[in-house]
């Protein structure tokens, strides 16, 4: 469902931030990297700067994951 709602509505970071963290716990790391990175920059153009900020230091583990 995470993945029909964020090319539902693109601009949904809830629905990156979630899928990217389904990504991480089903160990599929590429895939958790840019849905990460994906939120990171919906967050930026969406939401107040420091909310955005907040999501990056949330996604930052995952873009770390190799």
């Amino acid at each position: 469902y995470l993945a029909d709602a964020a090319k539902l509505r693109p601009d949904m970071v809830d629905a990156y931030i979630g899928l990217a963290f389904t990504y991480h716990s089903l160990e599929k790391p590429a895939e958790a990297r840019q849905t990460a990175a994906q939120a990171i920059e919906v967050a930026r153009r969406v939401l107040p700067t420091s909310d955005a900020v907040r999501v990056a230091q949330t996604m930052a583990p995952l873009l770390e994951d190799r």
